[in-house]
């Protein structure tokens, strides 16, 4: 009788396993929305935070002086340019200039993102207010607390909602859309052609009339 209550007992002792992994699984699942939303509320709470602020100045910072230190004098970047001779030659060329003159092309790229603001207000204005927007947004699902508008009482969930078809409506009529693809078209444009065109060994073919 004895080996039938074994085998009972280690069935049983199985499904609890199971059940028990079960459970794990699920609480992980549980972390991980926790963090996500924990992560958005970090996000909108920084503005109101000093300790977060300084965190992202910080951050800001050193980004800013490791690529200060990269940034490659201006004329050695408009060097002499010459064809490459071959397709692994500009594919070599293309590798090594991207990680040599990264910073130098992260300029352009900002100089260019810079101009489109400046010449577009419309732009400006409606990234500012995108921006603002999400952050209100964000700040007021994390706090749980609704908002009163006259008699009209609006929840998280309908500020996130209010936010996001109102910044795509602003996005829509200031041409965000065509002045991203413009803008990455351009960089990317600057960026390729001046990798291929330069070369750090001095071999190539050179240009007609350089």
């Amino acid at each position: 009788t004895n080996p039938p209550r074994q085998q009972q007992h280690q069935a049983s002792a199985t499904a609890s396993s199971v059940r028990q992994r079960s459970m794990a699984d699920i609480e992980q699942g549980e972390s991980a929305n926790i963090s996500v939303e924990s992560l958005a509320g970090d996000l909108a709470s920084s503005l109101s935070s000093p300790e977060a602020r300084s965190t992202i100045v910080a951050k800001v910072k050193a980004f800013y002086g490791q690529q200060k230190q990269r940034l490659r004098p201006w004329k050695e970047f408009a060097g002499k340019p010459t064809l490459p001779q071959s397709m692994s030659e500009t594919t070599t060329r293309l590798q090594s200039n991207m990680r040599k003159f990264q910073a130098n092309y992260l300029l352009i790229a900002a100089s260019l993102a810079a101009y489109c603001l400046v010449s577009s207000p419309t732009l400006l204005l409606a990234l500012t207010a995108t921006f603002l927007g999400a952050m209100f947004a964000l700040a007021r699902k994390r706090a749980g607390r609704a908002l009163k508008v006259l008699d009209y009482e609006l929840t998280p969930r309908d500020i996130s909602i209010i936010v996001t078809v109102v910044s795509i409506i602003l996005l829509y009529y200031s041409a965000a859309g065509s002045t991203l693809f413009w803008l990455l078209g351009a960089t990317i444009c600057v960026s390729v052609g001046h990798a291929v065109l330069m070369s750090s060994s001095g071999g190539g073919v050179s240009l007609p009339g350089a």
